[in-house]
């Protein structure tokens, strides 16, 4: 009875470990394909790489021959306006002898004498810009001074031109200062003679979306006026003085 035990309890023994599972090999649940966790590349999907690739951010405007600023955007015929705090001192002096004659005719004087700062703001400016030859160019404009409009003196809005030149540089422009000498209407029966000079900031920058922004550091006008007047036909060389003195009044426009 002992024998068939002890052979009972072997067979046991023997199927235990007969049954037991075999190790797993931890390598077998690793990925291979091509592409995969592992594999070069395998994190790095198609889709995250465009932007790193050459042409993901392609050059364009900064490319030799793209939007690069030249002399060409200078030129043209700009109408302008001063805009801002473009404020002048204003002078006027009324000769005592007109006021002396228009009065014995029954007239007065359609203006006083006058001393104050006054705002410009709105005053027309149109400016020309023509290329010469190299980094040369040439500018000329009109500024129409309204002392009706701004002072409520009764004189026609006075037009007075400026020619002067520029030199082109890469920053931008460098207009010259200008020169103003001529004559204007004054009071219907006579002349203004005008003098004076324009100068500009130290560089005027390249038009922003097509509007080009020009400061006047400094704008000096004197004018004398000369009159006959009606009925008696008396002539008055110095019947009146204008000066205006502003600086740093700016303007704006578009071609």
């Amino acid at each position: 009875m002992k024998k068939i035990i002890y052979v009972l309890l072997a067979l046991a023994v023997v199927s235990l470990y007969s049954c037991k599972k075999e190790p797993i090999d931890d390598s077998t649940n690793t990925t291979t394909t091509p592409g995969g966790t592992n594999t070069p590349g395998g994190g790095q999907g198609g889709g995250n790489q465009g932007g790193n690739e050459p042409g993901g951010n392609e050059p364009g405007g900064n490319e030799p021959g793209g939007n690069q600023p030249s002399a060409a955007d200078f030129v043209g015929l700009w109408n302008m306006e001063l805009y801002g705090n473009s404020v002048a001192h204003v002078t006027v002096t009324v000769n005592p002898i007109l006021s002396g004659v228009l009065s014995m005719i029954g007239q007065e004087v359609p203006f006083n004498d006058m001393d104050e700062d006054v705002s410009f703001a709105g005053t027309p400016m149109t400016l020309s810009i023509v290329q010469g030859s190299g980094t040369q160019m040439t500018v000329s404009g009109t500024i129409t001074l309204d002392l009706n409009e701004r002072m409520g003196i009764a004189v026609d809005p006075m037009d007075f031109s400026f020619n002067t030149t520029a030199v082109y540089t890469e920053t931008g422009l460098m207009i010259q200062n200008a020169t103003i000498s001529e004559s204007v209407p004054f009071m219907t029966t006579g002349t203004m003679a005008l003098e004076g000079t324009i100068s500009f900031g130290q560089r005027t920058g390249f038009p922003t979306d097509g509007v080009l922004e020009v400061t006047l550091a400094s704008l000096e006008i004197n004018g004398t006026g000369s009159l006959t007047v009606p009925v008696i036909g008396q002539e008055i060389p110095n019947a009146a003085t204008v000066a205006v003195n502003g600086t740093q009044m700016t303007a704006h426009g578009t071609k």
